[in-house]
């Protein structure tokens, strides 16, 4: 036989599909058997791609629908249904020399598959097709491929040929308008055209409820309309959450109230839309040009939050990123991109984009968790960081972090470690809190605490709170102490173990509830004795720290408080965990650290004189003499007043002075 191919007919013979053909032919819609022919005459005989060789296929496929007038799915829909057919031709030749039962079922299916009708059409094609004759045509075609291809209907034709040439003249005319008013976006055009191959005409079709209509001409000048999205607008609008289809609406029906015409303003859903999005983007490149940059502290942590763009199960990972001024306090949100890992590369690679994209690399020192991801010495996003922005950084390490591993570890020894998500014991203080007396019965206090903590607690009750767990915290522990307090005892919420602060909030709540509801809570003994052994280490040894962590001109003043205090605990067991903490993270006291007192009234003159006598000598003598391994070198600190940008002029007159010292004051 004459092929393109030079192989015999007998090799040319397709297992399960038969000879390969250049043609399909009938009057039938193809079948899949008469596709996989044409596929590997293209694919075997001419040695064509896979793709190459179904897109040509689909050509010829596609022909016997448009002669029946029937709607198809879109050509990449339908090319991979061919490569569909294909694939499962070439799974089965793999498995051919089995005999199995199984293989030998999928053979007979795959062959009854091919002989049935080869489906394209579209997925609403009952509801698109007008004509109940072609309608049960395409049906018996599915079921039993019964029936053929008539005759060209010459009238219908010849209507089809008059609508194209009028669509297309139409688009002619609303292309030269289009040209004309491409000057002014205000220039609004309303078009019905049902054309959607013409890329050239804005689609409207899902804003007909608000396109406002207009008669025209193809020779009357169109009339210039006015904007009404301003820059205020856009913002009241994103402010108080409003939909772009509902901002229309609003729109328009305020117009016509204040008996404005409609007709003058452009007030469609997609320009709405489109506007909106150009004045967010003018508004976030104003806010970046105008931001002016100071010294500043970088925050950045992840988050896994839903994923918006796709479907609520899908979970993405997040970096906040935050800057927040040593100046005058403000925080700046630079951005939360989403993180492709959670590797220190990619935490580093947005955090470097983020500073560079609003101009303040050359200003910042950071701050973040001490993850292996942060941390690590090679691959920890912080080293990226400096070697990204070729420099040193001040390294402050986020001590809410320390002390939440502090309270987990107490908490882990008080009461045993926790199997599941959710806090076990905590539960049946929810789940009875319908039961339960809400009114603490305690006339005298419930853990005696020193006069220092007692005076520590009431000075930060009366305090704002940066959130209100830790208000929370600060009342329950008030109340446990004998202080008076307004505020009831608030019903439960989260649980879960990552929510630090519940470890501490519901265990003071449960035993300040617990007289009277013994009956609802029902406490083992063991529970009893470690939630009353957990809170007497929270108002007592804990409290005072968490508290003052955010200072980082305290934090080695209140880190030896806080090994003092653990020292002098009565609970040894509880006491050596809390040390074994703070050895684990005595990277903290750092010699930048230890610089930094010399900026917090907590630390005597006489310790800063000695202080500065370390700087300035190769090596200082042992300052932090509580502390294992303090000892500071000169060189090191003074990387602090360099990262910082001080003057540290200061260091050259006695400490007495420093008040007085315009340096000293502006640090």
């Amino acid at each position: 036989m004459a092929n393109k191919s030079s192989v015999s007919r007998k090799n040319s013979y397709v297992w399960l599909i038969g000879y390969p053909k250049e043609a399909i032919l009938g009057a039938r819609l193809p079948s899949g058997r008469d596709a996989m022919r044409t596929f590997f005459f293209y694919h075997k005989s001419s040695k064509m791609t896979v793709g190459e060789s179904a897109r040509l296929t689909f050509e010829a496929v596609q022909s016997f629908w448009l002669k029946s007038r029937l709607p198809i799915r879109k050509q990449q829909h339908c090319i991979e249904k061919i490569k569909d057919l294909y694939n499962e031709h070439r799974q089965l030749v793999k498995n051919r020399k089995r005999n199995s039962d199984s293989d030998g079922l999928k053979q007979k299916q795959y062959s009854i598959k091919l002989d049935q009708l080869l489906d394209i059409s579209h997925s609403s094609a009952a509801q698109m097709i007008n004509n109940e004759e072609d309608r049960q045509f395409l049906k018996l075609q599915q079921q039993s491929r019964a029936g053929c291809i008539g005759t060209v209907d010459k009238k219908l034709a010849a209507k089809e040929k008059r609508s194209l040439e009028s669509r297309k003249r139409y688009n002619e005319w609303a292309i030269s308008v289009k040209k004309q008013t491409t000057k002014e976006d205000g220039f609004c055009l309303a078009t019905s055209s049902n054309n959607d191959d013409d890329t050239d005409v804005e689609d409207l079709d899902d804003d007909n409820e608000f396109i406002i209509k207009q008669s025209s001409r193809a020779g009357k000048k169109q009339c210039k309309r006015r904007r009404v999205i301003s820059s205020k607008v856009s913002a009241v609008l994103d402010r108080t959450n409003t939909s772009t289809r509902a901002a229309t609406m609003i729109l328009a029906s305020a117009f016509n109230e204040a008996g404005s015409s409609t007709s003058t303003v452009v007030l469609s859903k997609s320009t709405v839309h489109r506007q909106r999005q150009q004045r967010r983007k003018v508004a976030s490149l104003e806010i970046k040009t105008t931001y002016v940059p100071s010294i500043s502290v970088v925050h950045w942590d992840g988050k896994l939050i839903p994923d918006l763009c796709h479907t609520t199960t899908s979970i993405s990972d997040r970096l906040a990123i935050l800057l927040s001024s040593l100046n005058d306090g403000n925080v700046k949100l630079l951005g939360v991109p989403k993180l492709q890992s959670g590797s220190g590369q990619a935490a580093a690679n947005a955090v470097v984009d983020n500073l560079k994209s609003w101009s303040c690399e050359s200003q910042i020192i950071m701050c973040f968790d001490t993850t292996a991801a942060n941390t690590g010495k090679v691959k920890g996003a912080c080293k990226l960081l400096e070697v990204a922005l070729g420099r040193n950084l001040l390294w402050l390490a986020c001590r809410h972090h320390m002390f939440e591993v502090l309270l987990a570890d107490v908490f882990t020894a008080c009461l045993g470690p926790s199997t599941g998500p959710e806090i076990a014991i905590f539960k049946l203080l929810r789940d009875n809190w319908s039961k339960i007396h809400h009114e603490s019965k305690h006339i005298f206090p419930l853990i005696v605490v020193s006069d220092t903590v007692k005076a520590f607690i009431s000075k930060e009750l009366q305090q704002k709170q940066l959130r209100e767990d830790y208000r929370e915290l600060i009342a329950l522990a008030a109340r446990a102490v004998g202080l008076d307090v307004s505020e009831p005892i608030r019903k439960p919420g989260a649980i879960h173990r990552a929510r630090w602060m519940a470890k501490a909030i519901y265990s003071l709540k449960m035993q300040l509830l617990l007289d009277g509801n013994e009956n609802v809570l029902q406490l083992t003994d063991q529970q009893l004795q470690g939630i009353q052994r957990f809170n007497h280490f929270v108002l007592k040894v804990y409290i005072q720290s968490w508290f003052t962590c955010c200072s980082a001109v305290d934090a080695a003043v209140n880190d030896i408080s806080l090994i003092n205090r653990l020292h002098d605990y009565e609970e040894v067991h509880l006491c050596k965990i809390g040390l074994m903490m703070i050895k684990r993270h005595s990277w903290y006291l750092s010699n930048e650290m230890a610089t930094l007192c010399l900026f917090s009234d907590l630390v005597s003159l006489e310790n800063k004189a000695a202080l500065v006598t370390a700087m300035i000598s190769e090596r200082g003598p042992h300052l932090l003499t509580t502390l294992p391994d303090s000892s500071t070198d000169g060189q090191i600190s003074r990387e602090c007043f360099t990262t910082t940008r001080i003057n540290c002029s200061f260091l050259d007159i006695p400490v007495q002075g420093w008040p007085h010292h315009n340096d000293y004051n502006d640090a």
